[in-house]
Formats: C-alpha cells, sequence, structure tokens
C-alpha cells in the first residue's frame, strides 16, 4: 500500500491501494470517492493513529433478484411436506 503524503490527485492512487489518515480523508473524501467509482483508485483504506478503521472500494450492485438465487444448487430429497408420523388429522382421513 501507498502512503500519500501529498495533495490528493487520482494519478497519485492509480498505482494500486491507498491509506489516507482519517483527517486528510475527511478534508478530501469527494474527490476520493469519485476517484474510486471512476476506476482510478482500486481502494482506499482509511486509518486512525496508523491503524486501518475502514476501506473505501467500488460499489458493486447486487445482481439478480431473491427469487430463484438457489435454482441449480439445492436438491430436495422425500417428501418435504411429511415427517413420517401418523398425525391426528390425517388418522381420520386414511
Amino acid at each position: 500500500m501507498v502512503i500519500m503524503k501529498r495533495p490528493f490527485s487520482p494519478l497519485v492512487i492509480a498505482a494500486g491501494a491507498l491509506e489516507v489518515p482519517a483527517t486528510e480523508f475527511k478534508a478530501k473524501c469527494l474527490a476520493m470517492m469519485e476517484a474510486v467509482r471512476a476506476g482510478k483508485a482500486a481502494e482506499i483504506v482509511i486509518t486512525k493513529h496508523g491503524k486501518p478503521v475502514a476501506k473505501l472500494v467500488p460499489f458493486e450492485a447486487a445482481g439478480g433478484t431473491l427469487f430463484g438465487f438457489a435454482k441449480g444448487k439445492i436438491a430436495l430429497r422425500g417428501d418435504v411436506f411429511r415427517t413420517g408420523e401418523l398425525w391426528e388429522a390425517e388418522e381420520h382421513v386414511l
């Protein structure tokens, strides 16, 4: 990771991940967010007292819908509506 010591510029962080102190991030966050969104920076690690506390990465939208997400990944075996025990309600039907 590169520790930035000069004013923020998308060209400075194009080389890869960047560590910035929280105070610097606070002052330049909009420019840093734009650089990450535009792909000019892979990620920015925000530090406090030299220790990482947060990471700014590009947003990835969730693909697909909730319905059908497990299609082909789950197999049902047996009768999922039966426990194998005879219930009182079933005694009168049989």
